[in-house]
């Protein structure tokens, strides 16, 4: 399954996903990778993360 269509996104290192991710009120994550980095940095729990189509699937949101 791919998102690419509806997300259209650029690709992004680690780096400047968790930067953005600090700053992020919420997210929309998708990808393997991704959630990984996720997760690593504390942002998601990895009990939260669904996958839909085989692909993982998690949200942020900062309240």
């Amino acid at each position: 399954m791919e998102v690419t269509s509806f997300y259209d996104g650029f690709l992004a290192t680690e780096e400047v996903l968790v930067n953005n991710l600090e700053i992020a009120t919420t997210a929309n994550l998708v990808g393997k990778r991704t959630i990984q980095v996720a997760v690593k940095a504390g942002f998601v729990d990895k009990e939260g993360v669904i996958k839909i189509g085989g692909v993982p699937h998690a949200q942020m949101y900062r309240v």
